[in-house]
């Protein structure tokens, strides 16, 4: 009797435990390849095949082979960090710095400058054409 219990409990480790742990211990052989139920290698999505081995895809990539990178905004692992770019900057995918600085060559305050120069010469321009209008005019009726 003693027998036939240790060959239950054994019999129940072999068909319930055993495939549980074996299956942790494959699992983390084993992450990034989805291959399984598949014949070929397929490295799951944000991993790409590196010599045989699904590796995680390098800083700035995500998707399928690692064939995407960040959207605008969005840099590093996995494209989970978000940038903290001004909104005329754009920042590196991969390292989050400034990449590139898309500042317009006038800024605001200059071109507000230009506006009021502007302004101002079209207003000495009417000025000067008005006396110019009234001294003639004055030298017309004198004759």
């Amino acid at each position: 009797m003693l027998t036939s219990v240790c060959f239950i409990n054994l019999l129940i480790f072999d068909l319930l435990i055993l495939p549980i742990l074996n299956f942790g211990i494959n699992a983390q052989a084993k992450i990034g390849d989805c291959s399984f139920p598949e014949p070929e290698k397929v490295c799951c999505n944000n991993y790409h095949d590196v010599n045989g081995v699904c590796m995680k895809c390098p800083d700035g990539s995500y998707g399928e082979n690692c064939t995407e990178t960040c959207p605008d905004g969005w840099y590093g692992e996995l494209c989970s960090q978000e940038c903290e770019c001004k909104m005329n900057q754009q920042c590196n995918f991969i390292f989050g710095c400034l990449e590139q600085d898309l500042e317009p060559q006038f800024t605001f305050s200059t071109f507000t400058l230009l506006k009021i120069s502007a302004g101002f010469l079209i207003i000495i321009s009417i000025v000067i054409g008005v006396t110019v209008c009234v001294v003639k005019r004055g030298l017309h009726d004198e004759n």
